[in-house]
């Protein structure tokens, strides 16, 4: 009996597994002048926000009407920008005054073109981390706080709200109201850090050791292995990230895979000889992934999901 109860819940998880493939891969481009980076798709995937190599500057790549406009010039405004709703972005500005980085909080409306600076000149300011309803949070001086889009005010995190980060090397984690050293493989170089959408899970690596998924507690659910730059999709099914390699100069080869959590299986999405593909974003509705390849140049996966 308990054998026959074995082969059922085997054929069940089988059924209840996804795979993922491509379905198909385009160049995007061909209708932008110039080399691009890091890109990230607007709340409704009308839109992809990208930036130069260095973060310097970020354009605004409509993917309807298949053109381009820039936004500003300003250092570090590339890194990790975050939009809310399909016209309002949050980025963090950088800049050195006597070899010290001042950091400052920003959003823009693509509407009517408007600029706020929320937080102005801090030391340690850190990239909008994540959307929790309709609040933005990020840490000041490795404290998190949030900025409500409502009352256009800051204001401290609640007790249900969970967001990781870096500090001197250290995974710290907040939840429950409380901030810890997180840290579930010990002492080292934490790197890639981000909570699942649903508050459940911790994703991160540990230089010259792996990509791992904890719980909140720290148990290791799962060990993806050499997996670089890796996020959750929407509904945290699956793992995108890049396998890239380099002679100690550049990257001599890098490919998109996707690991999926319900089996543990890997998928290479990319062809490391066709694409030198770096740092690929889920779109919010799942089925597409962006990259740039280390040229410049930006491409889209759409992918089937079974």
């Amino acid at each position: 009996m308990n054998r026959f109860l074995a082969i059922i819940f085997c054929v069940s998880f089988s059924l209840l597994a996804q795979s993922i493939s491509v379905s198909s891969i385009t160049d995007l481009s061909k209708g932008m002048e110039g080399s691009f980076y890091y890109p990230q798709y607007n709340s409704d995937d009308s839109k992809l926000v990208l930036t130069s190599e260095n973060y310097k500057g970020i354009w605004i790549y409509d993917l309807i009407s298949k053109s381009i406009n820039k936004i500003n010039d300003e250092f570090g405004a590339g890194y990790l920008p975050m939009f809310t709703n399909p016209d309002i972005i949050y980025y963090r500005t950088d800049e050195y005054v006597n070899g010290m980085k001042y950091s400052s909080l920003k959003s823009y409306s693509l509407k009517d073109r408007n600029i706020l600076t929320l937080i102005e000149n801090k030391r340690f300011l850190s990239e909008p981390i994540r959307k929790s309803g309709e609040r933005i949070l990020y840490t000041n001086n490795y404290t998190p706080e949030a900025f409500s889009e409502t009352s256009q005010s800051l204001e401290s995190l609640s007790s249900s709200e969970v967001i990781a980060f870096i500090e001197n090397s250290d995974l710290i984690l907040y939840s429950g109201g409380e901030k810890k050293v997180f840290n579930p493989m010990g002492s080292g170089n934490y790197i890639w850090q981000s909570i699942s959408n649903d508050n459940s899970k911790v994703l991160f690596t540990l230089a010259g050791k792996g990509t791992y998924i904890t719980d909140l507690s720290g148990k290791v659910i799962h060990e993806i292995g050499k997996a670089n730059a890796p996020l959750f999709s929407p509904d945290g099914k699956f793992v995108v990230y890049m396998v890239d390699k380099d002679n100690g100069d550049f990257v001599t080869e890098s490919s998109i895979w996707v690991y999926s959590l319900s089996n543990g299986g890997k998928t290479q999405l990319t062809n490391a000889n066709a694409y030198k593909a770096m740092y690929p974003k889920w779109s919010n509705s799942g089925n597409k992934i962006v990259f740039n390849t280390t040229d410049g140049k930006i491409y889209e996966i759409s992918l089937k999901i079974d």
